[in-house]
């Protein structure tokens, strides 16, 4: 065994070479090794089965061949090489087995030597895997080879998947949760001026902002205020008030002397001639009643009228002096008095009348002047109404 001749009249028998056999005695001629097996001796008797992780396809070879990098050997003779799945890869000659791909990558190839790492914006929590996840919204990945995602934190967010990074959320938006998709927009009343942030900021007293979304608040006009803080209006001064600053947190009440009717308004104005005011935050003036005037605006009060006047109207800037047969020594008429009968006046604006001279009378009231008695009468008396006959024996 382990030679063959295949001639007639030889003296001996050759050995079979590496890469053949003969079993048997008496063979005319070597068998050769099949594919899975090697033989690397001389005159032997049989072939050999190649190790796990070798192989050999041809036949009468003297030894086996490494199960090359994406391919391993599961078992003993094997003509062919398993192939490495999908999900797993084989990095070495000569393996029994294949490896998993770790988690973090992933093959999505049969027969590889190596596995794809999990690119930014992906990853993959499981070994053995033929494929990546993308980050979901609200996630990110900024490296390779990683086996989950991260969560936005607050005050950033992400609205699409397979992202490598978080945005900021945007000046009138706020977020104060993570993983977010989207940014919340501050309500009105609230502002927010920076990037990135977890809350609103109320507007403060003085300021408001109607509408959502905003990066400033607004500063109350001139005759508006806002006594509160997260307002979305100004309120408008009340009638009798004014306020002619901006960004206050009320209004002024109208002085003394001055008034408002509407409101909303950056001052007040003052009472004109004629008409007064004596207390604050009105929304009217008073008239001058009769017997009074006022010659100014902006005043707190009338003048009355003085002595030897008179108002007998309202609202008036003046007063008239009383006229020739009239008199007063009162302050504050609204009339002047009637010079009584056997007196008299001449002049206006005077505070008493004249008592008709001796030899004068006056019989009728609201005169200017007195009468001289006639001839044949007298009057011996100042005042008097008539004047008297003279007697007999006498004359005049």
């Amino acid at each position: 065994v382990g030679r063959a001749q295949g001639s007639a009249g030889k003296s001996d028998c050759p050995v079979c070479l590496p890469g053949y056999y003969a079993s048997v005695q008496e063979q005319t001629s070597c068998s050769q090794s099949p594919a899975g097996t090697f033989q690397d001796a001389s005159e032997q008797t049989n072939s050999k089965s190649c190790p796990k992780g070798y192989y050999q396809n041809g036949v009468g070879k003297s030894g086996c061949i490494k199960c090359p990098e994406g391919k391993y050997g599961i078992g003993e003779g094997q003509s062919n090489c398993n192939t490495v799945q999908a999900g797993y890869y084989q990095d070495t000659k000569g393996q029994i087995s294949q490896r998993p791909c770790p988690r973090g990558t992933y093959q999505q190839n049969a027969g590889k030597a190596f596995c794809s790492a999990a690119l930014p914006g992906q990853y993959q929590s499981n070994s053995n895997q033929s494929s990546y996840i993308s980050c979901s919204v609200g996630q990110f990945n900024d490296a390779e080879k990683q086996a989950k995602c991260r969560i936005c934190p607050e005050g950033y967010y992400q609205s699409s998947g397979g992202q490598t990074l978080c945005n900021k959320c945007p000046v009138g938006h706020s977020k104060n949760s993570q993983g977010a998709s989207s940014c919340a927009g501050v309500p009105a009343g609230y502002f927010q001026n920076e990037q990135g942030q977890t809350n609103k900021v109320a507007c403060p007293p003085g300021r408001y902002q109607s509408s959502t979304k905003a990066s400033n608040c607004l500063v109350c006009p001139a005759g508006k205020y806002q006594n509160n803080k997260a307002e979305h209006f100004c309120s408008s001064c009340n009638s009798g008030q004014y306020q002619d600053q901006v960004q206050q947190r009320g209004c002024k009440d109208c002085p003394i002397g001055f008034f408002q009717a509407s409101t909303g308004k950056t001052t007040c104005s003052p009472c004109a001639q004629g008409y007064y005011t004596g207390s604050a935050k009105t929304t009217s003036c008073a008239s001058a009643p009769a017997g009074s005037y006022q010659n100014l605006a902006g005043q707190d009060k009338p003048a009355l009228c003085p002595k030897g006047t008179f108002q007998d109207s309202t609202r008036k800037t003046y007063c008239s002096a009383c006229p020739q047969g009239y008199y007063d020594e009162r302050t504050g008429s609204s009339s002047c008095r009637s010079c009584a009968a056997g007196h008299y006046q001449a002049l206006s604006g005077k505070t008493s009348c004249h008592k008709c001279l001796p030899g004068y009378y006056q019989s009728s009231t609201r005169k200017s002047f007195c009468s001289k008695c006639p001839v044949g009468k007298y009057a011996h008396q100042e005042g008097r109404t008539s004047c008297s006959k003279c007697g007999a024996g006498s004359r005049q």
